[in-house]
């Protein structure tokens, strides 16, 4: 892939940005450690990178994943498009929208783990009333898909549509999670009986509920598939590469997104009911209520401004230097990725580079298995797909 991408120079705090090529020298004083900055370890460098525009003419892209052999897909509207390197974006023909009716915006893709033998796909779309998750099969050259059978309906439309209301993604467990919105309901957060406001966890190829599943003695079908709740709108899952520990990206009602280590039957505390059981009301609200039993702190919390936070995934490869194993997240105000580094149930504040030529937000981000970051971007309402590549 050729680089066609200026070099900037910067120093300071820093994090790749998705707005040219990027060299940097210096870190954040917050990513050192006390170690470090007595001289007895020295942190992992920086590393050069660059940024390059892959393709463009995107209508309404919402989500990315990438196959075992470097095949992107993008999820844009109605449309599924396949990316690989140095070709043009191409249309798969699927029935989803004969099948499942007009309404039909793909909102987050996940690839199975066995994709390289089974090429099944599972999508979380919209319909005119509802989200669902859905398993679809494609075609050994990814020109063709079928819709398969749909494993979750009834999920709650996002009373903001901006927040999706959906996001699907495997564990390292093999099982499919599913990260929905409270749909403007100010009960369902703290309501097991409810599919809003929840992380679901169940088995991809039946859509029934582990038995390992925290609620699984439950006689209640929906209570069965809960894996966490609290949440107001999950629009990010991602699992750390070494451990295996589970962070979801919640984004809050204009303010105070947080990031969560999930644990299994965890709380993380979003109740609006507790200002108006009638009312969807959000004022002064906490995004963690810590009066409720069990309610799990935020490992961490924008304060009083939303970056809206979106799809995230942990950085892996050396090449990445001080990147390495950091979590990586979309954002809707843009112009830049975040990196944030991750121990345990902390997590570090957001290293960002400024840049003299914003490059837009970001609604969604995967790695390929070439260690480049893809991305999708907008940019003065061109939306794109971009590469962020470490510079050997």
């Amino acid at each position: 892939m050729a680089r066609r991408c200026r070099r900037i120079v910067a120093a300071g705090a820093a994090s790749i940005l998705m707005t040219g090529c990027v060299a940097a020298d210096l870190i954040s004083p917050e990513s050192v450690s006390a170690d470090a900055m007595s001289g007895l370890a020295q942190p992992p460098p920086v590393p050069p990178t660059d940024y390059q525009v892959l393709a463009t003419g995107l209508q309404a892209p919402n989500a990315l994943a990438i196959t075992p052999d470097g095949t992107t897909l993008v999820a844009d509207g109605p449309q599924l498009l396949r990316y690989r390197l140095d070709q043009p974006l191409e249309p798969i023909q699927h029935n989803l929208t004969s099948v499942l009716g007009e309404a039909t915006d793909l909102l987050s893709l996940a690839a199975s783990p066995a994709f390289s033998y089974n090429r099944e796909l599972y999508v979380c779309h919209r319909t005119a009333s509802d989200l669902r998750v859905t398993r679809i099969s494609l075609d050994d050259e990814l020109e063709r898909a079928e819709a398969g059978a749909t494993l979750l309906t009834d999920l709650p439309l996002p009373e903001n549509e901006a927040d999706r209301g959906c996001q699907v993604g495997f564990g390292p467990d093999g099982l499919l999670y599913v990260g929905t919105s409270d749909g403007g309901d100010p009960s369902t957060p703290q309501d097991l009986t409810s599919l809003g406001g929840k992380i679901l966890r169940l088995d991809p190829l039946t859509g029934a509920a582990p038995d390992s599943n925290p609620f699984a003695d439950r006689s209640d079908m929906v209570t069965q598939l809960v894996y966490s709740y609290g949440h107001r709108a999950v629009t990010g899952l991602a699992w750390h590469p070494a451990s295996g520990q589970l962070y979801a990206i919640d984004r809050g009602p204009g303010r105070e997104d947080e990031i969560n280590v999930v644990v299994a039957g965890g709380n993380y505390g979003w109740n609006p009911a507790s200002a108006s059981v009638t009312e969807y009301r959000t004022e002064g609200v906490p995004m963690t209520d810590l009066s409720l039993p069990n309610a799990r702190p935020a490992a961490y919390n924008s304060g009083d401004v939303s970056q809206q936070l979106g799809p995230a995934t942990f950085i892996s490869g050396a090449q990445w230097g001080a990147f390495e194993a950091d979590l990586a997240i979309s954002n809707l105000t843009g112009p830049r990725l975040w990196f944030l580094h991750v121990t345990g149930e902390v997590v570090g504040q957001p290293m960002t580079l400024n840049s003299p030529d914003p490059g837009g937000s970001s609604v969604a981000l995967a790695q390929h298995p070439n260690g480049d970051l893809l991305a999708l971007s907008s940019n003065s309402g061109v939306n794109r797909l971009v590469c962020v590549r470490v510079i050997q």
